[in-house]
C-alpha cells in the first residue's frame, strides 16, 4: 500500500482528521512505535492500566497502516492476552523501521498530493502544521484532542507478521502458567513460516531451539530401504539419542549439527544447557518415533501455490526445482502417512 493510498483510506474511515493525526499515521508507518517502550515491565503496566479503563466488550481488532504495521486495538483482555499483547509489541519495536529521509520525503509526496488534488483536504492547514512540526526536528507525535475524543484510538502498534500468531503465543503463556517444563515442537510445510515462528518464540522467551535441519541423514545412512519409509531421510534416531533423552532427563544436549555444504557432521559439538522451555522446529519433528513426547504441536499449512512462490523468492529457480522433485514429495509422504497435521494441537493455514 503506497503512502497515499494509505492517507485517502484513513481520511475516509476518519474524516476528523486533524493535520497531526496525518502527520502522526505517516511517522508510524515509518518508525513503527518502538518509541513509546523504555522496558518490557514498564510497557506491559501501561498497557495493563489503559485496558483497565476500557469499557468495550470486543475482542481485538486490526488496521493495516503499511510496511507490515499494523494499529493493534484494545478490547476486552484477560492477564494473560494483555502479556502476549505486550510481548508481540515488544517484539515488533525491536524490528529496524525507517529513517528520516524517507519519512520527510513520503511527508512532501502527501504535502504534493493534496495540493493536486489527490487528497481532499485542505493542504494550506497541513502545510501550516507540518512547517511548524519541522521546526521540532520531527519527533514523535500524539493524536490531536479532537481526533482522541471522536475516535478514542487505544491501541498497540505491532509487526502484522508477529500478530498472526497470536493465538499460539497466548497458549504458550497459558501453559507456562500451569506446566513447567514445556516442549514444543513445530512441524509443517517447507516455506510455512516454521523457522519465523520459532526465531519469535525464542525472541519472546528464554528458551532453548533445536532444529531437524541440523539431523538429516548422513550419505552413508541414505539406503533406498531408509529412503523409501515415510520420514525416514532425516537421522530421527540421533535426534531422539541426543536431544529428546537429555531433555526428558534435564540434562544438557550435546550434538553436532548436519552440514549440508559438506554433507557430513560438523566438527564442532553444540553444547546446550538445559531450560525449561524447549522448542523443536522442522518437519519431521512430530515423526512417530518420538512417542507422545510434546506438551503442544504446533503444525503449519500452506497452499501449494503459495509454497512455490515463497521457496522461488527465498532460494531461487534451480532449488525450487529440487524442492518440487525431490524434498516436497517426501514431507507429504511423511504428512500423509502419520496424518501429522490432524495430531497437532493447534494447526495454522499460512495464507
Amino acid at each position: 500500500m503506497n503512502i497515499i493510498t494509505l492517507v485517502k483510506e484513513h481520511l475516509i474511515r476518519y474524516p476528523g482528521m486533524k493535520p497531526r493525526d496525518i502527520i502522526k499515521l505517516i511517522y508510524q508507518n515509518e518508525f513503527g512505535g518502538g518509541h513509546m517502550i523504555d522496558s518490557f515491565d514498564n510497557s506491559l503496566e501501561r498497557l495493563q492500566n489503559e485496558c483497565a479503563t476500557l469499557n468495550s466488550q470486543t475482542t481485538l481488532t486490526s488496521e493495516v497502516i503499511g510496511d507490515n504495521l499494523i494499529r493493534v486495538y484494545l478490547g476486552k483482555l484477560d492477564s494473560v492476552q494483555i502479556l502476549t499483547l505486550n510481548q508481540i509489541f515488544v517484539a515488533s519495536s525491536k524490528q529496524s523501521h525507517g529513517n528520516l529521509a524517507s519519512f520527510i520525503n513520503k511527508l512532501e509526496t502527501i504535502k504534493a498530493a493534496m495540493v493536486q488534488g489527490e487528497i481532499d483536504y485542505d493542504n494550506q492547514e497541513f502545510e501550516a502544521e507540518l512547517k511548524a512540526y519541522e521546526k521540532l526536528n520531527f519527533p514523535p507525535i500524539s493524536h490531536s484532542e479532537q481526533y482522541r475524543k471522536e475516535y478514542k484510538p487505544h491501541y498497540r502498534l505491532v509487526d502484522k507478521r508477529y500478530f498472526q500468531y497470536f493465538d499460539i503465543i497466548n497458549k504458550i503463556n497459558q501453559l507456562l502458567i500451569t506446566n513447567k517444563p514445556l516442549t514444543i515442537a513445530i512441524d509443517g510445510k517447507c516455506g510455512a513460516g516454521k523457522s519465523f515462528l520459532a526465531n519469535l518464540l525464542c525472541e519472546i522467551y528464554d528458551a532453548n531451539l533445536f532444529k531437524m535441519d541440523d539431523f538429516f541423514l548422513r550419505p552413508f545412512q541414505r539406503t533406498e530401504e531408509r529412503l523409501s519409509m515415510p520420514g525416514g531421510n532425516v537421522d530421527y534416531e540421533r535426534f531422539k539419542e541426543t536431544v529428546i533423552d537429555p531433555l526428558l532427563k534435564k540434562k544438557s544436549i550435546k550434538y553436532q549439527r548436519f552440514n549440508c555444504s559438506k554433507m557430513a557432521l560438523d566438527d564442532d559439538i553444540q553444547v546446550i544447557s538445559y531450560h525449561n522451555l524447549n522448542i523443536i522446529e522442522g518437519t519431521y519433528s512430530l515423526h512417530p518415533y518420538f512417542g507422545k513426547y510434546y506438551d503442544y504441536a504446533i503444525g503449519l499449512d500452506i497452499s501449494d501455490k503459495l509454497q512455490e512462490k515463497r521457496i522461488l523468492d527465498r532460494n531461487g529457480a534451480m532449488m525450487l526445482e529440487k524442492f518440487k522433485n525431490i524434498w516436497i514429495p517426501l514431507e507429504n509422504k511423511y504428512f500423509e502417512a502419520y496424518q501429522i497435521f490432524k495430531q497437532v494441537n493447534y494447526l495454522y493455514h499460512v495464507e
